[in-house]
């Protein structure tokens, strides 16, 4: 075997190195439009409620897919339970959290906000 010093490497020709020209011309191209999203184009965020069963969802299609890899690669031992049953405990902590943050939160007898201008403060806003 030769010594790596006398070895030629050859660079593909079809993956170009990065060269000042390369460069040059990536950074002259346009950038992006519409980037950083406004805010008008961003979808509201999820409820509690919305996140629990995108949560519950989540489970069901891991807990499926832990069962049949689990089935196919060892159908005599069943390992995937102890999985299914952690990710089960915080399931329900999330539901827990959920029903207790939906219970502190009234849906009505709070006033409704106004807020407050320069003629109902008497001209005394800040001071």
């Amino acid at each position: 075997m030769r010594p790596m010093r006398w070895v030629k490497l050859d660079r593909p020709k079809s993956h170009p190195c990065v060269t000042a020209e390369l460069i040059d011309m990536m950074t002259a191209a346009d950038p992006l439009s519409g980037f950083p999203a406004s805010s008008d184009s961003l979808p509201d965020p999820l409820s509690q409620g919305e996140r629990l069963l995108l949560h519950l969802s989540s489970f069901l299609m891991g807990s499926f897919s832990l069962l049949f890899i689990n089935l196919a690669r060892s159908p005599k031992h069943l390992w995937f339970w102890a999985w299914v049953a952690g990710w089960a405990v915080v399931l329900v902590l999330h539901l827990a959290v959920v029903l207790a943050v939906s219970r502190k939160r009234p849906t009505s007898g709070f006033p409704s906000y106004q807020p407050v201008t320069a003629s109902k403060a008497g001209g005394q806003i800040g001071h």
